[in-house]
């Protein structure tokens, strides 16, 4: 993990926060969270998280992820603006 890694975590969160905060569909919301564009880059870019996946609703699965990353993201906020 990186500092380049960190940043893009950060972003890819705030972009997952907005879709989760939309007024689309569960369902919608599930489908593009757990996409390419971010579930997938959020895994390829190394950082780890501890992630718990109810296996359950649309929202419930998408609410778990969405928490589990913003959680790692405001831990890793800290440590950035610690090294700047």
């Amino acid at each position: 993990m990186n500092i380049e890694s960190i940043k893009e975590f950060i972003a890819t969160t705030k972009k997952s926060s907005h879709i989760a905060n939309s007024d689309i569909s569960w369902e919608l919301k599930h489908s593009l969270i757990f996409s390419n564009d971010i579930s997938e880059k959020i895994h390829k870019l190394g950082v780890d998280f501890d992630y718990y996946d109810p296996d359950a609703s649309y929202q419930e699965d998408t609410e778990a992820f969405i928490y589990a990353i913003q959680l790692k993201s405001d831990d890793l906020k800290l440590a950035v603006e610690a090294l700047c």
